[in-house]
């Protein structure tokens, strides 16, 4: 630990030097001033897992950590790590909304790890290596880097990560290095937190082929010449979220569904034609196993829900209810400002909202009784496996609770991100501090369930962890078990006849 605390001390030194300049305390502070009115005032989750205590304890030290003349990289770090308390998968400072000139001076930076790598048993298990040293290859693990044990650098990252409620699965997911992509959690925390010397990174790892560990080093590296050095090597990196969907029939009865982000905005392709056209070839071929592939879906554009009800769902249905509360009527002059977003409907809600307690207002359109999806009499009506792991939140986390409450799947995987106790989300404020420049995501709706359903996110039916074997083999044993099942299934049906 002192080996760790001497460390992050010098990455102060890197501070200095990478921002270029610093903001008096004035300014860090009127910033922390804006945040925090922000937060009690629009953020429906604030007191989902904080009271009151715990957050003056969080308000008190992000005011302490920015207590004097401080850089953009420690102001970014100290605004993200209070956002982390809240413990919300939507509140964070979103990588994609900072400026451009922020992106270029804090993540685009030659700072990076020249291998992909996923965690196991808090080690960096390396997946795929672009530097030049061999000892890196798949299923090396790393145990330290510049001297400080892998343990200790996933347990600092933690608090900055992203996540609802105490779901660190869904923390130690999102920590991981796949290469694709424009930015990732790891990527972006770890250099600024643990800064290369000279340019290079001094690892202790242990080889997958059972040699002694070793000393390496390798040079530090840009997300682009990583992406570049992967192609070279392993082929194609998706970059775009049409990339991860695809649709193949895998034999005889039996199709294969991949929807891996609904970022609709960025995509492409027609993503309603695409699910229509999928689902027409599941009719035609007389498909009556439907294996649909969620893994690594966090959310997005909500309208792919409704589509997909509408596509495995026969009749409409009944989901589990919750209501729908805000913290306000009317943003307040002092934070109007500040804040954006993709449409004004939400800057003032009268007419459209009702009290609903002391700190809540309850949307009109919220009703106790459950949500209703609507389904189609041309909908599949085979059974359905849904492949799940921990990335899936927000609308992943949606459509995994949905299918196991109405029972129309299968779950098979890993326990799911999000959180059981309700998130928030649905519409987002985007609020610019104004002397940091700053972006943080504010999302303005809470879900409450009405009924409790227990906590951390959605238990598959079927739990499956892929050993280390597995990893390293690249085998899939979540999809290996469906398609069992499948067979398995299959040899019955026949023996019946």
């Amino acid at each position: 630990m002192k080996k760790l605390l001497s460390f992050l001390l010098a990455s102060s030194l890197f501070f200095s030097v990478a921002a270029q300049g610093t903001f008096s305390v004035e300014e860090l502070q009127a910033d922390i001033d804006l945040a925090v009115e922000a937060y009690r005032t629009l953020h429906p989750g604030l007191y989902r897992y904080l009271d009151e205590t715990s957050l003056t304890q969080a308000e008190t030290k992000l005011r302490e950590r920015l207590g004097e003349p401080t850089s953009l990289a420690e102001a970014f770090l100290a605004f993200t790590e209070f956002t982390g308390k809240i413990q919300c998968g939507h509140t964070y400072a979103n990588f994609w909304n900072q400026k451009s000139t922020t992106q270029a001076l804090l993540f685009n930076q030659p700072d990076k790890l020249p291998f992909t790598f996923q965690w196991y048993e808090d080690e960096i298990l390396v997946l795929k290596n672009v530097s030049e040293v061999h000892e890196l290859g798949r299923g090396a693990r790393i145990t330290a880097i510049n001297g400080i044990p892998a343990e200790d650098i996933l347990a600092s990252l933690l608090p900055y990560m992203k996540a609802d409620g105490t779901n660190d699965a869904k923390r130690i997911h999102g920590l991981q290095i796949e290469g694709g992509g424009k930015f990732e959690f790891f990527d972006i925390y770890f250099p600024l937190l643990y800064p290369p010397t000279e340019g290079t990174y001094q690892l202790e790892v242990i080889p997958w082929d059972g040699e002694a560990p070793l000393t390496v080093q390798v040079e530090a590296i840009t997300r682009e010449e990583r992406i570049q050095r992967l192609e070279s090597s392993y082929g194609p990196v998706s970059q775009k979220p049409d990339d991860l969907w695809e649709f193949h029939l895998v034999g005889p009865g039996v199709a294969y569904l991949a929807t891996g982000s609904f970022t609709t905005w960025h995509m492409e392709m027609n993503w309603k034609q695409f699910l229509k056209e999928a689902f027409q070839t599941l009719e035609r071929e007389d498909v009556h196993t439907l294996i649909y592939d969620i893994r690594g879906l966090e959310g997005g554009d909500n309208d792919v829900l409704k589509a997909l009800a509408g596509h495995l769902f026969y009749e409409s249905v009944q989901l589990p209810g919750q209501r729908e509360r805000v913290t306000y009527t009317e943003v307040p002059a002092s934070i109007r400002p500040h804040v954006g977003t993709w449409t004004d409907t939400y800057y003032n809600l009268k007419g459209r909202v009702e009290s609903y307690d002391d700190r809540f207002y309850q949307l009109k359109r919220s009703s106790p009784v459950g949500r209703t999806w609507r389904g189609k009499r041309s909908a599949f009506s085979g059974k359905v496996y849904l492949l799940t792991d921990a990335a899936n939140s927000s609308a992943g986390f949606t459509l995994a609770q949905a299918m196991k409450a109405t029972n129309r799947g299968t779950l098979v995987g890993q326990t799911t991100g999000g959180s059981q106790q309700g998130i928030n989300g649905g519409q987002m404020f985007f609020l610019t501090l104004p002397n940091t420049g700053i972006e943080l995501d504010v999302p303005l709706i809470g879900y409450f369930p009405t009924e409790a359903t227990g906590s951390g996110g959605v238990v598959p039916h079927q739990e499956i962890i892929p050993t280390l074997d597995q990893i390293v083999a690249q085998e899939d044993p979540v999809m290996e078990w469906a398609m069992e099942q499948i067979a398995l299934s299959n040899s019955e049906a026949v023996g019946k006849r």
